[in-house]
């Protein structure tokens, strides 16, 4: 994607390309966004870049943020 502030690395890969020694392997991962513009919540579901990602690190659940602030949990494969 490009938008502005977009740097082209999505948080979910950043912390997975060196994850911290706790997070490895059958962790669970939290991933929340809020809007600058009125610091609603907004939709974090991983994108499928990410999720691609998500599913070969070996975490085991993922939940996300939707449009409500309402937490949502992402199947793995």
């Amino acid at each position: 994607p490009s938008w502005p502030g977009y740097g082209g690395i999505c948080a979910e890969e950043r912390i997975l390309r060196h994850p911290p020694r706790a997070a490895r392997g059958g962790s669970i991962l939290y991933v929340a966004r809020v809007r600058r513009v009125d610091g609603k919540p907004a939709i974090a579901r991983p994108c499928p870049k990410c999720q691609r990602i998500i599913e070969r690190s070996g975490v085991r659940e993922v939940y996300y943020t939707d449009e409500y602030g309402e937490w949502q949990r992402m199947p793995i494969r």
